[in-house]
């Protein structure tokens, strides 16, 4: 990312970490569905990156009303 010092008029670059979570349904593998991707909320003092990887897959699910019919939830490295 490029950032622009306002006060000197400069460029510079920045490096900003974010994570990405991609969501697929996975009926047999290797093939998987893709069914979304979402960048989880930033880590705050109180909620660490997991959760926030978390409430945000609950919070998609939750709009698309298949919260409570879930049978199984599987990760990679979360």
């Amino acid at each position: 990312m490029i950032m622009l010092d306002e006060t000197t008029g400069t460029c510079r670059k920045r490096i900003v970490k974010e994570s990405h979570m991609t969501v697929t349904e996975d009926s047999e593998e290797p093939r998987g569905r893709y069914l979304t991707h979402y960048t989880p909320e930033a880590k705050t003092g109180t909620a660490k990156p997991a959760k926030q990887c978390a409430v945000g897959l609950f919070d998609w699910m939750k709009d698309r009303g298949i919260d409570l019919s879930l049978e199984l939830i599987g990760s990679d490295t979360t």
